[in-house]
Order: C-alpha cells, then sequence, then structure tokens
C-alpha cells in the first residue's frame, strides 16, 4: 500500500482515490517501477496532481524505514515460502557481477543497514524528469495533457 505523501497521510489518499472513483495500483521490477492510476476522465487533472505528489514528495518520515523493513523481511520470507526463490538465484547467476542481477527486494543481509537517508537519497537520484516516462490512455486530447 501507499504510505501518503508529505501532504497527505496514508488514510487521507486512500480516501480522496476512493471518493473521486479512482483506481491506484503500483508494481515493481528489476528494472523499473510502475505506478497506474485509473481516473475519470472529469478527474485527469487531480490525477496528474496526485501522482505527482506520489512521486516527487512521497513520505519519508523516520518511522517509514522502519516499517519497510519489516515490510521487505515479510515479503522475503513469503519469496522463500513460494519457492521464487530459485528463479531468483538463476537470475543472479546469470547476470552475476551486475546490478540487474540482484533480488527485486533486496539481500535479506542487508534490509536492516537501510536507513531514511539512503531511501531518500535513492529517491533523489532516480525519480528525475530523465528518468521518468509517463503515458496517458483514453479519451483524452494530446492538449490537455500536454497543459
Amino acid at each position: 500500500s501507499f504510505k501518503g505523501t508529505e501532504k497527505r497521510t496514508r488514510e487521507n489518499l486512500e480516501l480522496e482515490i476512493e471518493n473521486k472513483g479512482g483506481n491506484l495500483n503500483a508494481y515493481t521490477t528489476r528494472e523499473y517501477t510502475s505506478y497506474i492510476l485509473q481516473v475519470d476522465k472529469s478527474e485527469f487533472n487531480w490525477g496528474i496532481e496526485l501522482l505527482s505528489d506520489i512521486l516527487l514528495d512521497p513520505n519519508t518520515n523516520k518511522n517509514l524505514s522502519t516499517k519497510k523493513k519489516e515490510q521487505f523481511i515479510q515479503n522475503y520470507l513469503s519469496v522463500f515460502e513460494n519457492q521464487i526463490y530459485f528463479a531468483g538465484f538463476a537470475h543472479e547467476n546469470i547476470y552475476r557481477g551486475h546490478s540487474i542481477g540482484n533480488p527485486i527486494l533486496g539481500k535479506k543481509e542487508n534490509i536492516n543497514g537501510v536507513t531514511r537517508k539512503m531511501i531518500v537519497d535513492f529517491h533523489d537520484l532516480n525519480y528525475t524528469g530523465e528518468n521518468l516516462l509517463f503515458v496517458v490512455s483514453g479519451n483524452i486530447s494530446h492538449d490537455q495533457v500536454e497543459n
């Protein structure tokens, strides 16, 4: 789930999306993170503002990294339980020595060492204009998207 932004708590974010009739989802692969927001055409401008807020001003309070660590560890353990570990092991060996060979969730031994500063620095380095691709689908004019 989304942790909120500096101006929207997690609860307010979820309620706002629900009240607008929207649907927000995200997923991470080895190569990218995708945020998907589905909204009615009449809520397009609000949707752009919301995605911008999530991407550019995420909540990185001090408790977030601890919560994230716990979530990572739970996800990490479920990976082993679901036997996805073996596919990850093969991927790691195929791409040995390259960052794309690293597990998506990171290595268990590194998770506890993650700090809030590391999260903020990673975000500031990677979530920048040249790294972002924005795609719009639906009955929206090019001019409206450009504006």
